[in-house]
């Protein structure tokens, strides 16, 4: 039986790429089998925050299982690829009155708008802007200065289900502090 199951899931990572491994169901119930195991790996019931997270990663493995650890918080995401898909979003989200809480972003996009400047654009658009930085640059300004691009947060990848929840909760609770709105860049 066990035998059956892995064959029906695709490995995600390595354990020294990933402080937690998990994986990628193929079968359409994918989404419960892997809430169970990021359950289990967060090694605590999830909480209902009840949120909405806008979400801008390129690579569609990583859109999918922060998807779902955000769902198992109780979030509503919306994924998106590059800036101009998470500009949109975020614009159409405001308009139609049902703004996200936070805004998770990585930095470098392969093809379409980068971290950085999707940053500088949300914090045109709404100064209290939400956000945190997602990437596994660790020597990037981006992430080194976070707080100098308008970031609230920063996950340096691979980072754990705990992370996240801890992160995710600091910055949807934190006051935009008055330093991100008088910056001249």
């Amino acid at each position: 039986m066990e035998k059956d199951r892995d064959k029906d899931v695709k490995d995600i990572g390595t354990e020294q790429q990933k402080k937690a491994s998990y994986k990628l169901p193929r079968r359409t119930n994918e989404n419960e089998l892997l809430l169970s195991e990021i359950r289990k790996a967060g090694n605590r019931p999830p909480v209902n925050f009840r949120g909405r997270v806008l979400v801008m990663d390129d690579e569609e493995i990583i859109r999918t299982i922060l998807g779902v650890m955000l769902m198992a918080f109780g979030y509503e995401t919306h994924m998106t690829a590059n800036g101009e898909e998470a500009l949109a979003s975020y614009i159409a989200a405001r308009e139609s009155g049902h703004p996200f809480d936070a805004v998770i972003i990585d930095l470098v996009i392969e093809n379409g708008m980068e971290g950085k400047e999707t940053m500088r654009r949300l914090l045109d658009l709404d100064p209290d802007v939400k956000a945190i930085v997602s990437s596994g640059k660790t020597e990037d300004p981006g992430v080194t200065n976070y707080w100098e691009y308008g970031f609230q947060g920063v996950l340096q990848k691979p980072y754990s289900i705990n992370e996240l929840r801890q992160v995710l909760n600091y910055v949807i609770k934190r006051p935009v502090p008055e330093s991100f709105l008088n910056t001249e860049n």
